[in-house]
């Protein structure tokens, strides 16, 4: 599959894929905002659908498509996500029912009511465990660390002495209990259907797999950047009241991991995509998060309270 596809393209494509829109005239949009993929919108008599066609190189950002089209058709069954229509793994084309939305933007996750609708769609996924792969941030972030270490010596050099105490710092970080994950909560993954009362529905499930809710928690919280206060709120709506002051440091040193994870993802795409953006800029962005998090002293602090919690029930990963 190559990149840079033309409308008419798409349309021949999916002419040649899938047998019963053989006979149908296709009328493709497409989608901006995609850093992996090429995305369209596709008309379909009186049916609209979502087409994704994956990129070249997306194998050595850690996806998966098999593992995205069971996570993707599962979260389907389970009304968190549009359903899969047609998975095509030779074209590595991905069809869904359509959502008629608009993308949420962050601001709008500083409301109890999103965060609320939030909890639930991760309490609903995070207790359901198909068989797809196991999604760990720390393989991902030493696989990730591995490409761009061979690519750029200073920047390799640079990450090695942040990863150096994460690493050293991160053993009792809760990975349990697991279910499956998202592990790619940007709010452009949320897309709310204002017409079905506000619904929010999680699309994207390319990274998907089975993981620690933590993880999900953190990486949401970081990629809207959720005040203390806000942090705290969605963990009590996740968690419940008890304990939370261990829940807040489990999430604050997490956060530095789904950071990272964006930094090195951004810097493995700017050698791999061929798609128009600036990933070096993006993932500076997200490196000066996990350094200046790492200079402040609250996240000693929560490393302290994760220590001195009893790690016999083998918390460390």
């Amino acid at each position: 599959m190559v990149d840079g596809f033309q409308v008419e393209d798409v349309a021949r494509l999916l002419h040649a894929a899938i047998p019963e829109w053989q006979s149908q005239v296709l009328v493709p949009v497409k989608i901006s905002g995609g850093m992996t993929n090429q995305n369209y919108c596709v008309k379909v008599a009186d049916a609209t659908y979502f087409v994704r066609i994956a990129s070249e190189g997306s194998e050595r950002l850690g996806i998966f498509r098999d593992d995205e089209y069971q996570a993707n058709r599962i979260a389907g069954n389970l009304g968190v996500a549009p359903d899969v229509c047609y998975y095509l793994p030779g074209k590595k084309i991905l069809v869904t029912t359509y959502v008629q939305g608009r993308v949420i933007g962050t601001e709008e996750f500083q409301d109890r009511h999103r965060l609320q609708q939030v909890v639930d769609i991760l309490k609903t996924i995070h207790q359901t465990t198909p068989n797809v792969r196991r999604f760990s941030v720390f393989d991902m972030v030493a696989d990730y660390y591995g490409l761009v270490r061979q690519r750029d010596a200073a920047l390799g050099q640079r990450i090695s002495r942040l990863l150096a105490w994460m690493e050293a710092h991160s053993n009792y970080l809760p990975t349990i209990p697991m279910g499956l994950c998202h592990n790619d909560l940007l709010a452009a993954n949320f897309v709310c259907q204002e017409e079905s009362n506000h619904r929010l529905w999680l699309v994207d499930w390319e990274y998907a797999g089975i993981g620690t809710p933590y993880f999900d928690l953190a990486n949401f919280a970081s990629n809207q950047q959720l005040s203390s206060d806000l942090e705290r709120l969605m963990l009590e709506l996740y968690f419940g009241p008890d304990d939370l002051d261990y829940q807040v440091a489990a999430i604050h040193v997490m956060r530095l991991w789904s950071d990272l994870r964006e930094a090195l993802w951004a810097f493995v795409q700017q050698y791999i995509s061929l798609l128009d953006f600036d990933f070096t800029r993006y993932g500076e962005g997200y490196l000066l998060r996990v350094e200046q998090r790492l200079a402040d002293p609250a996240t000693n602090q929560a490393h302290q309270v994760l220590m001195n919690r009893n790690t016999r029930n083998g918390t460390s990963h």
